[in-house]
């Protein structure tokens, strides 16, 4: 084709004359001098133009044109594009479920303790436990100079009427709140009971006594005992005030200012996680109230807890242990019960049908149930540990798995309770409860 310039271009239907044509030829030679360019320039410029717009993959649009917008797809492949858009999520949701169902089990117990945990812990605000990392204490509990114990706002020592000294509330406490957290003040670790019948017995005592500060045996010596003639006066106060720590025994010197109770507002217990002995309230304590706790079982006949206080030489006068008022008539008979229904479990675990032809209660769960009552109505509250323990267990082997976690999980509301978060005891229950 010739040059891009109209100069050259001849009208169509007029015949144009030489003279003419030589005038265009000379019109278009000025134009091309004008921009520096000859007829060859003008032709290559083009064609790389052209080049580059192909390697672009653009299409040239000529200088004036009006460029089109781009026409809309096929109807046929939007349709596709959906198809495949949703065949995508699909195949993600069913992905995402497949996943859920291989790891949600685990998940999901793992959920439901930690939310049975969460409402434990936050029943009606009142749960409160030191953190057992550094055995810093919360609120309540600040370190005291020179003392193995971390001392508490929330209770005080002083005398109680015919007790001697017993410790007190400062203030009102929330059931589930830690009262106490105290380190032993000195420990026999391989000796979990402490007897006159070991010969042993004295010898690591006395020796554990001589390794103390002179201004730490008089704490020592302070401590409540009942006179007995047939061993000295240091064995005699370790065997009256030690607690149990594991595979041995120590003294705690706030925690055995503690007075007994049948029916007690209090549970002491030892926290190997912290190498600390934990008081907790198992209710509500009004400001002004003594605490106490229970040094034997609670599933115990009047006779057979005289028997086991017999060497603290006292006499309790709980309200169980009145025999002439009408609660403590009642007492008698419930505790009889609950001792009675605790033998019938132990049968029924052992040999179900003998238990069901001997007792006559149509299974195990039946007889969980009425001792928990009972225990209810005898107002205690760590005996229902175990109750709901066996209960979970029994469930468990009827395959009725909701029955067992709701077992399971008052269990846990009583562990967390009456022993932390931090203790080993609620972690067994935790894991119990996980494998449900």
């Amino acid at each position: 084709m010739p040059s891009v310039s109209s100069f050259n271009r001849p009208v169509m239907g007029y015949e144009s004359s030489a003279a003419e044509r030589q005038l265009h030829r000379a019109g278009a030679f000025l134009v091309r001098k004008m921009h520096g360019l000859s007829g060859t320039d003008i032709k290559l410029k083009d064609a790389d133009a052209a080049s580059d717009s192909r390697l672009s993959g653009k299409k040239r649009v000529r200088t004036g044109q009006r460029q089109l917008p781009p026409k809309n797809p096929p109807r046929e492949k939007l349709l596709t594009t959906k198809r495949q858009i949703r065949g995508n999520a699909l195949a993600l949701a069913q992905e995402t479920r497949s996943m859920i169902s291989k790891a949600g089990e685990l998940e999901k117990r793992k959920a439901i303790a930690q939310a049975e945990a969460t409402k434990a812990e936050h029943h009606s605000g009142q749960y409160e436990t030191i953190r057992s990392s550094n055995v810093k204490a919360d609120k309540n509990l600040t370190p005291a100079a020179g003392r193995n114990v971390e001392k508490s706002t929330l209770y005080l020592i002083k005398g109680s009427p015919g007790k001697g000294l017993g410790m007190f509330a400062a203030k009102d406490i929330r059931k589930g709140t830690r009262i106490l957290a105290e380190k032993p003040f000195f420990s026999l670790t391989e000796r979990p009971v402490v007897s006159w019948s070991d010969p042993y017995a004295p010898n690591d005592i006395f020796e554990a006594f001589d390794n103390l500060p002179a201004s730490e045996r008089f704490k020592f010596m302070a401590l409540h005992c009942p006179e007995r003639p047939d061993c000295s006066l240091r064995f005699s106060i370790y065997e009256a005030n030690c607690f149990e720590m594991g595979s041995g025994t120590c003294i705690c010197l706030d925690a055995a200012r503690i007075n007994h109770s049948c029916i007690p507002n209090a549970h002491y217990s030892w926290n190997s996680s912290i190498e600390r002995e934990t008081v907790h309230a198992v209710k509500d304590i009004s400001k002004g109230e003594e605490i106490t706790v229970s040094y034997c079982s609670g599933i115990r006949t009047l006779q057979e807890r005289k028997r086991e206080l017999k060497p603290y030489v006292f006499t309790c006068r709980c309200p169980a242990c009145q025999t002439d008022t009408d609660f403590g008539i009642r007492s008698q008979v419930r505790r009889q019960q609950m001792q009675d229904l605790d033998h019938e479990i132990a049968d029924y675990q052992n040999d179900p049908p003998a238990a069901r032809a001997e007792h006559g209660h149509c299974d195990e769960r039946s007889a969980i149930l009425e001792l928990v009552n009972l225990i209810n109505e005898e107002g205690l509250v760590y005996e229902k540990s175990l109750a709901y323990h066996d209960a979970a267990k029994c469930a468990l082997k009827r395959g009725l798995r909701k029955k067992a976690l709701k077992y399971a999980s008052k269990k846990l509301d009583v562990d967390l309770c009456c022993v932390g978060r931090d203790s080993p005891f609620y972690k067994e229950t935790m894991a119990f409860f996980l494998r449900i």
